[in-house]
């Protein structure tokens, strides 16, 4: 079994607090913009000017505008990715870490519902602008190597290669197939209904690997083929 990822938090002080509190107007007036005039024609100055400080000071919250929509990416996968598991069978590791992921996300629960809401329209913003979908998923890419690390120490040190990616890619098409719907289910859906629609995912997904299938001949893939098969 994997380790429980906590809910609790430490109480952060009057100036964590405040430092909070400024990184998510940025993050908040960065967005409307992103939303208003396109990511790409949005510059740092325009937002660190809307805010009231200057630029260099949104670089002491931000290392770039990129951060604002894909810093929660990496705090996500990093927290996820320390998790410490078992070895086990490969379905035993998906299962561990499809569990971290929801603890994870049930710990949303417990965060201001603003934050829950600035998450919901920067992954609707992902959705809807084809290139920032391909800059989110080199951003995972990159952010995988923990994950995949991971994985391959609880299938053992002579893991197949090939068994470690698609460990990885069922995990994370149960994850995107479940934030997809949950991102249309609401216009402020709540992070418990995003667990709830990865449990079903998960379910639904072993349902589709265990049902029996009726065995298909080569003449039924393709005639031609089968005529060779028989010369």
């Amino acid at each position: 079994m994997s380790a429980r990822i906590e809910r609790g938090a430490v109480e952060p002080s009057l100036r964590e607090r405040r430092r909070m509190q400024t990184r998510h107007l940025i993050a908040q007036v960065a967005l409307d913009r992103f939303e208003r005039q396109g990511f790409k024609a949005t510059t740092v100055e325009e937002i660190a000017d809307e805010v009231g400080i200057a630029s260099r000071t949104f670089f002491r919250y931000y290392s770039s505008k990129d951060e604002v929509l894909f810093g929660w990416h990496r705090y996500a996968v990093d927290t996820i990715a320390a998790q410490p598991i078992r070895s086990g069978s490969p379905a035993q590791v998906l299962a561990a870490l499809q569990d971290d992921t929801d603890a994870f996300l049930m710990a949303a629960d417990t965060r201001p519902g603003d934050v829950t809401r600035l998450f919901v329209r920067v992954q609707r913003l992902l959705l809807r602008d084809p290139d920032l979908r391909a800059t989110e998923s080199t951003q995972l890419a990159g952010l995988a190597a923990g994950l995949e690390a991971r994985v391959r120490a609880a299938l053992g040190p002579h893991a197949d290669d090939l068994l470690v990616r698609l460990v990885l890619q069922v995990y994370g098409a149960c994850l995107t197939s479940a934030l997809e719907v949950w991102l249309g289910t609401a216009e402020a859906p709540l992070p418990a209904d995003l667990v709830a629609l990865h449990r079903r995912a998960r379910r639904q997904l072993s349902t589709l690997l265990v049902e029996p299938r009726p065995p298909t001949s080569l003449s039924a893939i393709d005639p031609m083929n089968a005529q060779v098969a028989g010369l």
